[in-house]
């Protein structure tokens, strides 16, 4: 005996033949799209764009195109019908039906359509010329392609899309992430109005959505403008930092001018290259009686900017007055060992004093050490 299945199976469901899903799009759309006059609103143009979207196969959208250019740039159209469709906005096909049937755009729009018809130009003479066939992604080429991508998923309700993901998978160019963002906070706005219900217009324009629809193209707007954001903000932080250019010798010296010689002490100054690659630098003022020790700091040696000794350690360095010890201060800074060098100080009792880091021509350059 046969077991009983325990799955209830469905019913079928008789299959709607294409002619009665022809009928039903037309009830539930409308025979045409709404005509389109210079003051129409971003809501009549989305209502418009919804309708082609929805009864227009890509096809027919591209023939749109070629009608228009066939009737109104015959140069164009025969360019145009060899190149690959994947250059062609199909949103921008629509505007062309509209404007076959007499229709007037906007002329946000109209500047819009006349700028692709100018790429597609572009495109063909680059052909042409090379005779390679240009691969490079339309997305690539100006961020009102990637607005129409978008638009596509907007009007198609795959709320599910991400746009960050797109973004990621499709290397887009952070200088576009303005143009879209700023184009769908101009949506964001109207939706914003709809679900708080603040404008009867905009309202009324809404109107054929139900409410959870609405609230779903909302929180879509909303959400691509955080992702296309975040995009951005990821984008800035790959980028790398500037390589520093690395100064020649001769232009970072260029303003150090130490007194060559003092005479009465019979002290000479060292090579100012050296302090480039020095970790301490003994240097003394004949004007002031001043002797200076400067410590590079940790994991740097020293260096100069215009007139100044650079990453010195403040800690470590020291400059003290050594009047009339100044024979004996230098004589052990030229001739003795590390140890008698860090305690030259010893020999004064004075205070030490703010170092002075400024080399001039009262300052002679009296050792340095590269350990």
């Amino acid at each position: 005996m046969a077991k009983m299945s325990l799955i209830k199976r469905k019913k079928k469901v008789g299959r709607t033949s294409r002619i009665q899903e022809s009928i039903m799009d037309r009830k539930s759309m409308g025979a045409e799209a709404i005509e389109i006059n210079p003051d129409s609103s971003n809501v009549h143009l989305m209502l418009a764009y919804n309708w082609y979207n929805y009864m227009v196969d890509p096809k027919t959208a591209i023939n749109y195109l070629f009608d228009y250019l066939e009737l109104n740039d015959k140069k164009l159209y025969k360019h145009v019908i060899n190149i690959d469709e994947k250059h062609i906005n199909r949103t921008l096909c629509y505007v062309a039906n509209m404007m076959n049937k007499g229709q007037t755009m906007p002329k946000r729009i109209a500047d819009k359509f006349e700028n692709h018809l100018i790429e597609l130009s572009k495109i063909v003479k680059r052909n042409v010329k090379s005779n390679k066939v240009d691969d490079t992604p339309f997305k690539e080429n100006k961020a009102d392609f990637v607005i129409a991508d978008f638009e596509d998923e907007f009007d198609s309700k795959n709320f599910e899309f991400s746009a960050y993901e797109y973004m990621n998978s499709n290397t887009i160019p952070k200088a576009h992430c303005s143009t879209v963002v700023e184009h769908y906070q101009r949506l964001a706005a109207e939706l914003e109005m709809v679900v708080k219900k603040t404008d009867k217009d905009v309202m009324e324009a809404y109107s054929i959505y139900s409410r959870k629809e609405i609230i779903n193209m909302y929180n879509f707007v909303n959400t691509l403008i955080a992702d296309v954001n975040r995009y951005e903000s990821n984008k800035k932080k790959e980028r790398k930092p500037r390589a520093k250019k690395t100064k020649a010798p001769s232009d970072l010296l260029k303003f150090i001018e130490p007194c060559k010689e003092d005479s009465n002490l019979k002290i000479v100054s060292i090579n100012p290259e050296n302090i480039l690659t020095a970790k301490s630098l003994f240097a003394y003022n004949v004007k002031y009686g001043t002797l200076v020790h400067f410590v590079a700091e940790e994991d740097k040696t020293l260096s100069v900017y215009r007139t100044a000794i650079i990453n010195f350690d403040a800690k470590l360095s020291k400059a003290k007055k050594v009047g009339r010890k100044a024979k004996e201060a230098i004589e052990i800074v030229l001739n003795g060992n590390k140890t008698q060098r860090n305690k030259v100080f010893d020999l004064v009792n004075t205070n030490e004093i703010e170092i002075p880091n400024r080399i001039n021509g009262n300052v002679v350059l009296l050792a340095s050490s590269n350990k």
